[in-house]
């Protein structure tokens, strides 16, 4: 099933899907209904200038789809490691947080010595372990989701076993695979774990 964003809205074959906004909202709702907590702590959409402040850590612009969930919740406020993120396990990192985590793995991975990935390399089909294009959003313990801002691709990256093999196409497919987790599982998470 092939599809774009267009200003904020998702279409398949000419026909308006939901925006990021509206499933997130959604799937908020569905954990407060099942009496889950893994919309707990979540922070008020994030302002222009922090956005700013945060891709000029980066020293690049933020994914749209990434910009679109940051104006929904800035963020989400420390949790326990558990079924409690607002992505399942994972909790959504605040965009100055996400700036910092990408600094730490920017400088734990690149040193004398460590193999650094091409530059005209992407994540995932050239390089398995950490890469620059990746851009971490969401954790839990040491498991981050990262999203790549070449191809818009997200990931779970654990620096000691590198990307999963399992992606989502787009922030789109993320949200629905959560949202399906979350009306049908008691412990609603997203699992990155290829079978045998």
């Amino acid at each position: 099933m092939s599809g774009h964003f267009e200003r904020g809205v998702f279409f398949i074959f000419g026909k308006e899907m939901n925006t990021i906004a509206t499933v997130l909202h959604e799937l908020v709702g569905q954990y407060q209904a099942r009496g889950l907590n893994n919309g707990g702590g979540l922070l008020p959409p994030a302002d222009t200038s922090s956005i700013s402040k945060t891709e000029q850590m980066l020293g690049f612009s933020l994914p749209e789809s990434l910009r679109m969930v940051y104006g929904v919740f800035g963020g989400q406020e420390y949790i326990a490691p558990g079924i409690t993120g607002v992505f399942g396990s994972h909790r959504l990192h605040s965009p100055s947080e996400a700036a910092a985590t990408y600094d730490m793995f920017q400088k734990a991975e690149k040193f004398p010595g460590n193999d650094f990935p091409p530059e005209d390399s992407l994540p995932g089909p050239d390089w398995s372990r950490w890469h620059p294009a990746l851009i971490p959003f969401a954790s839990w313990d040491a498991y981050n989701l990262v999203i790549c801002r070449h191809t818009n691709r997200i990931y779970e990256f654990e620096p000691y076993s590198g990307l999963s093999e399992r992606k989502f196409e787009t922030m789109q497919s993320l949200l629905a695979a959560v949202l399906e987790a979350a009306r049908t599982s008691a412990e609603p998470s997203l699992d990155f774990i290829t079978t045998e």
